[in-house]
């Protein structure tokens, strides 16, 4: 594959050789760009039902379509029929490595699966669901043969110009339908007419009228990556079945060996899918990079797509091997419970109220957005704590993308590569995404917006202003502090602008407006549920009695919270009455009077707190209380040494950007929000989540400043005296 064609803006000179028409001996063959595009769709497509007859296979509770999809072979048979036509278009290059990659992932996770015993499919791994293997294999050969057969017959009898497309279409949708309600009969009669449909399908797509000829020698980056999910999903299906059902004990259960899925399959098809697709995407590119021996085998947006697929392979694997520690009380309970009661209607309920006693008291202990998106997977049948971490693993993404592309947009490509390797390394970061903290998320979307205001800078667009707005709000529903964003990112990019004064206050009011057009809802909700005002949350006046309380001001957890204070006054008084806006309130004023009673230590506490928050006060004992929030120690120590050497870095990455004249406070305002945050709460590695991801953009700019400036230096001490 090539990287962009670039046009010339002047008229070509008719007297020199049109280079880019291939000659007699060229030998390129022409190729219809639209026919390979849609065979390679077709392919994916047949991917997704073979990972879905798989799926189908395992469930307990089978429905008549389940049974057709697992009784037919329709899925793979079809990605085989679209190899051969791939083939035979002139593409051999990409059927021998759709061919080969879905052989090697195989022959991997067979190797893997067997080993441990378990076969999702109860039939063996190579053979279609619902057919023996003996007969998947012969019609396997037969749907390359009959691929082969359909391409040449069509293109010799010219169909496209004798048949309308749509009616051939057609023709291949009905022996499509047939196959699957034929597979309900008999597995010898689905493989057969699984056959007759993988070739109607290769011939309806034969018959394109429109020749748009593709004369390059590699496939564009779309074709390339959806050959490579569909290779992914076909190889891994097996093994990611076997991956999702081991961790989702409330829905698996082992019969003579094979696995059987009780409840929704709908989601644990769309993981398999989505883990499969991931690592056919990231391999698709590897051979791309290998193949070309450049970075740029992929574009820039094709670059940002296997980033993401790295990322969700990399959060997955440190959620299930080294974070997957189940927490059945604090934030994470709060949020799998809410979104299972918004799931079924109930709207924002107290999770604890409802699991102990059944009570529907409302609730607006945290933001709502990470409970309303986790709700969404929920309505889709994904109710389990895994099901969760996993999307919790998927909000993760947005942080490392658009930490990519902010690196790219203030420092280039060179910054943007090495930033997506800390991203992807810094375990501040992805343990964080594992834990189902709410964290990940606004990390991403602060990120997010921090991206879209350099943009403005660089372009002052009023649309872009206001998305930048709408994207705090939404932050400020996962936690309260971002509204500072508003101040702190916004306001001053847009005061020192070149914007007239005028323009100036017009950017600010579509911001303020957008933003508050996102919060205004759930504020508007909590009136009519709440007798006191609720912006966003009650949480931020609870935590007040939490970090100024006696355990909070002196001994070892000074500049910390502390549960056990409100425990002890529980005991002692019981919680204040009235609803949850009022009692939390009543709590705020407890740690505040606290706090004045013990004025003389608020400086020394308020010290405390922003040294724990920076790892620049007893920052080993901040890693056991992580631990306490189900983060595991070690890689707690490891993302300490690793942000201290990020944090030098960063300082040379900020003296570079002002020397080019990038504006470094939009970066820079997350560290004082953070800051603030912890003066005004308490000192936790969880509350450095929306700098986490610009210090990794920072670092990367300080080793791609620190790199051109020593490597001539370097070079020279190289060169032998004369």
């Amino acid at each position: 594959m090539t990287t962009a064609v670039t046009y010339p803006l002047t008229m070509p000179d008719p007297t020199m050789p049109d280079t880019a028409t291939p000659s007699a001996e060229s030998p390129v063959r022409a190729v219809d760009a639209r026919v390979v595009h849609a065979c390679v769709v077709i392919a994916l497509l047949g991917a997704a039902c073979a990972s879905g007859s798989l799926v189908a296979r395992s469930s307990v509770a089978p429905s008549w379509l389940t049974e057709t999809l697992a009784a037919t072979c329709i899925g793979q048979l079809t990605l085989l029929a679209c190899v051969g036509w791939l083939w035979a278009s002139g593409r051999s290059q990409t059927a021998v490595g759709v061919v080969c990659g879905t052989a090697v992932i195989a022959v991997v996770w067979a190797t893997v699966l067997l080993q441990g015993g378990l076969d999702p499919t109860g039939l063996g791994l190579i053979g279609a669901s619902g057919t023996p293997v003996a007969v998947s294999a012969a019609v396997s050969v037969l749907a390359v043969l009959g691929g082969f057969l359909a391409r040449r017959t069509a293109g010799a009898a010219r169909l496209g110009g004798s048949l309308p497309r749509s009616a051939v279409w057609g023709v291949a949708a009905v022996v499509t339908g047939a196959a699957l309600l034929l597979g309900r009969l008999d597995p010898w009669v689905a493989a057969a007419a699984s056959v007759l449909a993988a070739t109607a399908i290769m011939i309806a797509g034969e018959t394109s009228s429109d020749r748009e000829r593709d004369v390059r020698g590699h496939p564009s980056t779309a074709t390339l990556f959806m050959v490579g999910a569909a290779v992914g999903v076909v190889g891994t299906a097996p093994a990611t079945l076997a991956f999702i059902g081991d961790h989702s004990p409330d829905r698996l259960s082992i019969v003579a060996g094979s696995m059987q899925l009780a409840g929704p399959i709908f989601v644990i098809w769309t993981w398999v899918a989505l883990l499969g697709a991931c690592v056919g995407v990231v391999g698709a590119a590897m051979l791309a990079t290998i193949r070309q021996r450049s970075l740029r085998a992929v574009s820039n947006a094709g670059a940002l797509v296997v980033i993401g697929a790295l990322t969700m392979l990399s959060r997955t694997a440190t959620t299930i091997n080294l974070v997957n520690d189940r927490r059945d009380g604090g934030d994470q309970f709060f949020y799998h419970v809410t979104a299972n009661l918004l799931a079924q209607g109930r709207g924002f309920l107290n999770p604890v109220a409802w699991a102990q006693d059944g009570q529907a008291i409302p609730s607006a202990l945290h933001g709502p957005a990470f409970p309303i998106v986790l709700s969404l997977w929920s309505r889709l049948g994904g109710t389990t704590y895994f099901d969760h971490q996993l999307v919790s693993v998927l909000l993760g993404i947005p942080q490392v993308v658009f930490g990519v592309m902010l690196a790219h947009h203030v420092a280039g490509r060179r910054a943007a590569i090495v930033a997506a390797v800390l991203l992807l390394a810094y375990p501040n970061i992805w343990v964080t995404d594992g834990s189902m903290w709410v964290e990940g998320m606004m990390a991403g979307i602060t990120t997010a917006a921090t991206w879209l205001m350099y943009r403005w800078h660089t372009s002052p667009r009023i649309g872009i202003v206001a998305w930048a707005g709408a994207l705090i709000g939404a932050a400020a529903l996962t936690r309260g502090e971002a509204v500072l964003m508003t101040v702190l990112l916004v306001l001053p990019l847009v005061a020192t602008s070149e914007l007239t004064r005028k323009k100036q206050f017009r950017h600010l009011a579509v911001c303020a407006t957008a933003f508050i057009a996102v919060i205004a809802p759930w504020t508007i909700y909590n009136a009519t549920r709440f007798d006191l005002l609720v912006p966003l949350s009650t949480n931020s006046n609870e935590v007040i009695y939490y970090a100024n309380c006696p355990d909070s001001y002196y001994g070892p957890r000074i500049g910390f919270w502390s549960f056990a204070c409100q425990e002890r006054y529980r005991a002692e008084f019981g919680d204040p009455p009235g609803d949850e806006s009022v009692r939390n309130q009543a709590y705020r004023d407890i740690g505040l009077e606290y706090a004045r009673d013990n004025a003389s230590q608020v400086p020394k506490v308020i010290v405390a707190r922003v040294g724990r928050q920076w790892e620049l006060f007893r920052p080993l004992q901040n890693a056991d209380f992580g631990f306490v929030e189900g983060r595991p120690r070690d890689i707690l120590r490891a993302g300490l040494g690793m942000y201290y050497v990020m944090m030098a870095l960063a300082v040379a990455g900020t003296v570079a950007l002002r020397r080019r004249k990038v504006p470094v406070w939009p970066l820079w305002s997350h560290a004082v929000m953070v800051t603030f945050t912890a003066v005004y709460a308490y000192g936790n590695l969880r509350f450095r989540a929306p700098f986490e991801p610009i210090l990794c953009v920072m670092a990367a700019v300080g080793i791609v400043a620190l790199f051109d400036r020593y490597r001539p230096q370097v070079l020279e001490s190289d060169v032998p005296e004369t």
